[in-house]
């Protein structure tokens, strides 16, 4: 492929038109100038595609497609993206999401040839404003080789947003593509896929704001309970191929498992019963019982303390 340019910025939309003036402006006003602009509208039902159609002539804008029926899925308009796409390196800016000016010059700053993924830091803001949480690193610049990465973004997500990482797009004509397989953990299955093809660089500033809210992609796949249930999927998945190990299956499902007791009341209460069938049979009852048991133990703990300082005012 030749390309012509160095970042190619895919902006996928579907019904964030209140957010779009932001995202776009905070690409427009990159440090870094050499790139073009792919937008993406799946179908909105709001006035989305009257902000886009502000943006049409403008000379960053490399294409607009606006989709007649929606695609059903955010990542199958990612990969409608990146065949577009002439760039070197590509950017999914999800439309709801923003960032600092320096996004782009600093992610590219320490790339070479063995990079794949370079991503920062983020933070994640509510419909208000207001901070629920970040990412953190303890390097400025951190360079990981791509098993390295992969250890530790399958038990940690490093990259929980995509619009805070870019990759190679040589990189991505690589990969056999499993993330299509998925609706609700496509994002994170494609990293895994990635960090297997070269290295990775992650920076310790954080330029990229991951916006939540009702109308977010995770929020409803953690209500539904659909990202216990992918990920389960694909725990068996990367294990019948050879990606992970029967060791790390087992860790992988008791980790899973006691991430959904922490978070269990974020499910709706329908999904609830079906999901501790499918852990009790992947665990093994005795194994379900004991992490039940440690878990409710320590969650008692944590609110006996305050509770007792209470009681003792």
């Amino acid at each position: 492929m030749n390309t012509t340019t160095k970042v190619s910025v895919i902006i996928p939309n579907y019904n964030h038109s209140h957010f779009l003036k932001q995202r776009i402006g905070s690409v427009l006003n990159q440090t870094c100038q050499d790139f073009e602009i792919i937008i993406l509208d799946d179908c909105s039902t709001d006035n989305s595609v009257q902000v886009i159609e502000e943006y049409r002539h403008h000379p960053k804008i490399s294409a607009i497609v606006i989709n007649t029926e929606n695609s059903g899925s955010t990542f199958l308009q990612w990969r409608k993206g990146i065949e577009m796409a002439r760039g070197e390196w590509i950017w999914i800016a999800e439309s709801d999401d923003w960032c600092e000016k320096t996004f782009l010059e600093t992610l590219l700053e320490y790339t070479d040839e063995s990079a794949v993924i370079s991503s920062c830091q983020s933070i994640t803001v509510s419909h208000d404003g207001s901070i629920l949480w970040q990412t953190n690193s303890d390097k400025l610049i951190d360079k990981l080789d791509g098993k390295a990465f992969f250890k530790k973004h399958w038990t940690s997500n490093l990259i929980p947003n995509a619009s805070m990482a870019i990759f190679r797009r040589k990189a991505y004509d690589e990969i056999e593509k499993y993330f299509l397989k998925y609706r609700h953990i496509g994002d994170f299955v494609f990293w895994c896929e990635l960090s297997l093809k070269g290295n990775a660089l992650v920076s310790g500033k954080k330029l990229n704001y991951f916006r939540k809210h009702p109308l977010d992609v995770q929020s409803k796949a953690i209500v539904s309970g659909a990202w216990h249930y992918e990920k389960l999927e694909l725990i068996e998945e990367f294990f019948s191929l050879g990606v992970i190990n029967e060791e790390v299956k087992r860790k992988t499902f008791s980790d899973s498992y006691k991430q959904y007791l922490l978070s269990g009341q974020s499910i709706a209460k329908e999904h609830r019963r079906s999901l501790v069938k499918k852990y009790y049979s992947k665990l093994g009852g005795k194994l379900y019982l004991i992490l039940t048991k440690y878990l409710c133990f320590s969650l008692l703990k944590k609110i006996a303390s305050p509770l007792r300082n209470y009681l003792n005012t």
